[in-house]
């Protein structure tokens, strides 16, 4: 009979693995993927504070930026913490519901940070009073953690200090006393990760690579999920434009997925095993890159719910209003929000546009760290070399950063040609000639001025992402020297002997 595999009351946590030991292969436990779920609660959460009506502004995306960085350390401390250290028994899972707890409690409160900035900030005080309950067990039993993990303790009681305070300070007239004290615990929570590299480099416990990375790559799989729930949950109206437009959003989405995903490195050549910098880098650039497809995914869901009217109800009235010189009727509401509707908002394009050009930068930058290089003596370099596809190379790379450059300037094209195309203030005319004796917007496009739609919009970045798809694959078949079409011949074109092929070689269904 074997074992009984249980759960311990209590145990000891003990190293993953040392600098010393080769690094198995591991899989992603299933309370790190039950806790996964509260991060996508609050990305949901946080694409929602754009729900206004009006066009998001500065103010809005700072707030999710603040609230977003602040979460993602907190899942990064988790997870680090978690590849570093075997945390069995019931005890560390109640310091993980702790945790969970006090992460719920945040991103409830992120909704309404003006009603509810105290339970924001005792969440937080919770969630990192739980981290420090932890880096406690790991200093006590772990002697070789011990300066790391003291390290560790010593930034979560500063930083549960901190929302201690923001939680007692009044809200009303202080508001930027609050935020104040949170901007300070988000450069705080991001230098943190950083902090045993830079004073203690030869103390520092290793991390496992692929599992870390693989747990990155899921955040940015999570990421995308919202952008997919966000345009499908946008408010559609029963046309086959608004349909079409969701399709080419779907692309624009899936073909971001394939620009990171891509290209994953082994453990060999990845960042983490070539130097400090390089895994910094590489740590660090998700937590932007997250930011971006989080802002893209709320701007798809707002444009496309331009088609309805609903993103822009406010500013239509209270144009439509000051055309007329007093409150506008039903009727010419009505056509103003179906002028506005095929027009791409200027907010919504210029967040779109800046969050998707920034996250294929962003994507370079992940794979500069893996294998970016000027040293002429680098092994990559050398390599390229010896393969003579230095141009290839050196053409991925003018690629990689010069493709996305043009598509921060769309907006500002799209605000010029969709303000000829517009009838704003005296490009309207007024026609009282209805038999419902109402006055009705006609609209009168100047120069022959068509205006650019979020359809329109759509089309071009999911061509964009498209194309920058392909060109990046047939660049890496050149540099690599792998045919395009290419196969296993042993699989494809050999038949297994008999008896070769059977439940203890493929497994047992």
């Amino acid at each position: 009979m074997s074992r009984i595999q249980y759960r311990p009351l209590a145990a000891a946590p003990e190293l993953h693995q040392d600098w010393h030991t080769e690094q198995q292969e591991r899989d992603v436990t299933w309370p790190e993927l039950f806790f996964d779920l509260f991060f996508v609660a609050a990305v949901s959460n946080l694409s929602h504070l754009f729900d206004k009506p009006k066009h998001p502004d500065v103010a809005d995306a700072g707030r999710v930026v603040l609230y977003h960085t602040i979460i993602f350390f907190v899942w990064s401390d988790y997870v680090t913490l978690r590849t570093r250290y075997k945390l069995p028994g019931l005890l560390f899972r109640c310091i993980g519901l702790t945790l969970q707890l006090g992460t719920l409690a945040l991103i409830i409160a992120v909704r309404d940070d003006h009603a509810w900035y105290k339970l924001l900030a005792s969440g937080y005080a919770v969630a990192r009073a739980a981290m420090a309950a932890a880096h406690t067990m790991t200093a006590i039993f772990i002697p070789r953690a011990r300066l790391l993990s003291m390290t560790n303790l010593a930034a979560c009681i500063v930083l549960c200090t901190l929302a201690i305070v923001a939680a007692w300070v009044p809200y009303g007239g202080t508001s930027k006393s609050y935020y104040g004290i949170f901007t300070a615990i988000a450069v705080s929570e991001v230098i943190m990760p950083m902090l045993p590299s830079l004073l203690f480099p030869k103390q520092n416990i290793p991390i496992h690579v692929e599992h870390f990375s693989e747990r990155l790559g899921q955040l940015i799989m999570l990421h995308l999920g919202e952008a997919i729930i966000g345009f499908a949950m946008s408010p559609l109206a029963p046309t086959v434009q608004q349909f079409v437009a969701v399709a080419i959003a779907a692309v624009l989405v899936w073909s971001l997925h394939l620009c990171y995903y891509h290209i994953e490195p082994d453990q060999r050549d990845h960042a983490f095993g070539q130097s400090r910098f390089r895994g910094l880098l590489f740590f660090y650039s998700h937590w932007p890159l997250a930011v971006a497809f989080l802002l893209m995914g709320s701007s798809l869901r707002l444009l496309l719910g331009t088609y309805s009217g609903q993103p822009n109800h406010h500013a239509i009235v209270e144009r439509t209003n000051e055309i007329f010189g007093g409150i506008a009727t039903a009727g010419q509401l009505s056509m103003a929000a179906e002028h506005d509707a095929v027009a791409a908002p200027f907010e919504e394009s210029l967040m779109l546009c800046v969050a998707y050009a920034a996250s294929l930068h962003l994507m370079a930058l992940i794979r500069a760290a893996h294998y970016f290089s000027l040293d002429p003596s680098h092994s990559i370099v050398k390599f390229q070399q010896r393969q003579g596809v230095m141009h290839w190379w050196n053409a991925w790379w003018g690629v990689l950063w010069l493709w996305p450059i043009p598509i921060y300037f769309i907006p500002l094209g799209i605000r010029r040609i969709n303000n000829k195309a517009s009838n704003h203030h005296n490009n309207y005319t007024v026609d009282f000639s209805d038999s419902y004796n109402m006055g009705s917007i006609v609209a009168s496009a100047t120069d022959g001025w068509q205006p650019v739609t979020v359809t329109h919009l759509l089309i071009t970045l999911a061509a964009h992402a498209l194309m920058l798809t392909c060109v990046e694959s047939l660049l890496a078949h050149k540099i690599t020297k792998t045919p395009v079409l290419q196969g296993s011949q042993d699989i494809n074109n050999e038949a297994p002997a008999a008896g070769d092929m059977g439940p203890h070689q493929l497994g047992e269904m």
